[in-house]
């Protein structure tokens, strides 16, 4: 069963009656969410299994879990979870094993990503963090140093209209002379496209597609490739955490 990330999370008591288990990984919003909903709700934030049944709900990593079931960036594999009267499980992305065992369970799945405000305050998000990395990496102002977003849809624009950027929106970057006018003219490169940029030489790029698995020939040949995905789980994870209590909660 496929839920909405409308479902409210009903206040518990703190007799401890029911729990929320958050999977703990080394992304710090999850963090933030923890601290945000122990205030109202009994919570676990663990990378261990919970010793207890009592657990109603669970939110897993956004990356949700791999084809074998493991939940990504953790050793624990979502069926030894399954114990007890599970409801509800919050992630980001659902693969078909997720589908399959929560339909046999009886468990309701509620993706951020099915969530508008979600997403849209996500990608807000996303736009200062590009920023305060961008200023820390280079030491220096935003406005000091010349960057080109890559792209030709509503994020690559709206992205360009709030970093007050340029923007390339014309498709292939394959001719040489636009790859020259890129590669001489900017020191920064926010890619939303679908253009080969490993060839990146000494420029820094912004992969801005979440790419699940990360070609190996791109991390030992790109050294200043960096992707957005990683990034948000390092800076301003306070905000993404936030981001995710507001869609559980105030609704």
């Amino acid at each position: 069963m496929i839920g909405t990330i409308n479902a409210c999370l009903h206040k518990i008591s703190r007799e401890g009656d029911m729990l929320i288990y958050i999977v703990k990984t080394n992304d710090t919003r999850f963090y933030y969410l923890y601290e945000f909903l122990k205030l109202k709700y009994e919570c676990i934030y663990s990378d261990i299994i919970p010793p207890t049944n009592n657990i109603k709900k669970i939110i897993l990593p956004l990356e949700g879990i791999d084809e074998f079931g493991y939940i990504k960036h953790t050793n624990i594999k979502i069926d030894n979870l399954l114990k007890g009267d599970i409801e509800e499980i919050y992630t980001g992305k659902v693969n078909k094993y997720l589908l399959r065992i929560c339909d046999v369970n009886k468990i309701k799945i509620i993706s951020f990503y099915d969530d508008l405000n979600y997403c849209r305050n996500e990608f807000l998000v996303k736009i200062d963090v590009v920023k305060v990395f961008l200023e820390e990496k280079l030491n220096s102002r935003f406005t000091d140093f010349k960057t080109i977003i890559l792209g030709n849809d509503y994020r690559s624009y709206l992205m360009s209209e709030r970093l007050n950027c340029d923007i390339y929106d014309k498709g292939s970057i394959s001719s040489k002379s636009v790859k020259d006018f890129l590669w001489n003219n900017y020191d920064v490169i926010i890619n939303f496209s679908n253009n080969d940029l490993t060839l990146c030489g000494d420029k820094i790029i912004i992969e801005m597609n979440e790419i699940d698995n990360i070609d190996i020939f791109i991390l030992l040949n790109c050294k200043k490739v960096y992707f957005i995905n990683q990034l948000l789980s390092q800076y301003l994870t306070k905000s993404g955490g936030k981001i995710m209590y507001d869609c559980m909660v105030n609704r």
